[in-house]
Formats: C-alpha cells, sequence, structure tokens
C-alpha cells in the first residue's frame, strides 16, 4: 500500500456555537428526528444543532464545530478534537504565488495575496 502525506493548504474556518453564527449554517431539519432527542456525538438537543448544504448533500453541525471553507469554496463541519488534530493557526500569511488560496479571493498587493487567518474563540463549553 502507498502511503500519502496531505498537503498544506490554509484554509478558512470559523467555530459554529449557535444559530446565527455563520451565514451557511441553517436549522437542524431532519423530519425523523425530534428537537427533543439528544445528540450521540454531543449530548446536546438536537434543537441546538445546525444543517450545512455540502457536496455530500448535507451534514448536522454540533455546536463547537469548526464550519472549514475547503479549497473549492466549499464549506463542511468539523469536529474540534479533528480539528485541533489537523489545523494550528496561522498568524498573518503571505502568499508568494497570486493564486486564491482556500477559493477566496484575495487582495493583490504587487502579486502576494493577503489570508485572513483561522477565526478561535477559546475554550467552548456546548449547551446540554
Amino acid at each position: 500500500m502507498s502511503r500519502f502525506r496531505k498537503k498544506p493548504v490554509i484554509i478558512e474556518a470559523v467555530q459554529w456555537r449557535e444559530h446565527g453564527d455563520h451565514p451557511d449554517v441553517g436549522y437542524f431539519r431532519r423530519p425523523d428526528v425530534s428537537g427533543e432527542s439528544i445528540c450521540s456525538e454531543c449530548g446536546c438537543r438536537f434543537h441546538t444543532h445546525g444543517w450545512i448544504d455540502t457536496l455530500e448533500d448535507g451534514h448536522r453541525v454540533c455546536p463547537g464545530d469548526w464550519i472549514i471553507t475547503g479549497i473549492k469554496g466549499e464549506k463542511y463541519p468539523c469536529k474540534p478534537d479533528i480539528f485541533e488534530a489537523t489545523y494550528e493557526p496561522v498568524p498573518e500569511y503571505v502568499a508568494k504565488d497570486p493564486v486564491a488560496i482556500a477559493g477566496q479571493p484575495q487582495e493583490d498587493l504587487g502579486g502576494r495575496r493577503i489570508v485572513d487567518s483561522v477565526t478561535t474563540y477559546g475554550a467552548y463549553e456546548p449547551p446540554i
């Protein structure tokens, strides 16, 4: 079996906490699941959850999940422990390549582009 290393890519991400935090996260929508039911992933009631449309149809968003903008502009949720193990904040990154990074239009400064850092808000305690 061959082995591969993930290419270093700068992404944009915001930690979602509640409805209204992110324009691409709507209310959780599953007619077969009551809003009072408890989520097996985070232990919160489903009425505190969001829903994001993705390339694979859509995903539930638990309070505390990170919403990542992928390299083609797609949005998807990532659990906090996976996010912490995979990503680290980028203070302020100046790309030497004038290609837009993470699918976001960047401000052109003489052939260089500025990329926003990962937005972090500190420790998060989800509501029960």
